[in-house]
């Protein structure tokens, strides 16, 4: 497990099942918006990478998108949202049509 974490420990993180994540690690789900932001966050790893590695995004995206990925992990970050209300939030961000930022 990448940053040093066990898997029991990524599921503590991330109040994410152990049995979840070990099917995610060995390919066998894709993982929804919500688990991806959750992993994001525990591992203080970059969204775009998270998405990136689901097979969301690919590496020419990921800089397009940076700017939108950082809004996306402030949101995910932030203390005072709970899982519903990130959700939420970035369903409505998304829903402005930001990934196609100029630049």
């Amino acid at each position: 497990m990448a940053k040093g974490l066990s898997l029991r420990e990524l599921s503590t993180r991330t109040s994410v099942s152990n049995a979840y994540l070990s099917e995610l690690e060995r390919g066998l789900h894709e993982p929804s918006l919500s688990v991806l932001l959750a992993i994001a966050s525990a591992l203080d790893a970059p969204l775009a990478e998270m998405l990136v590695q689901a097979g969301v995004l690919d590496d020419g995206e990921r800089a397009r998108d940076s700017r939108r990925c950082d809004t996306e992990a402030a949101i995910a970050r932030d203390p005072a949202l709970s899982e519903p209300q990130r959700f939420a939030l970035l369903s409505v961000y998304r829903s402005f049509g930001l990934g196609t930022l100029p630049g």
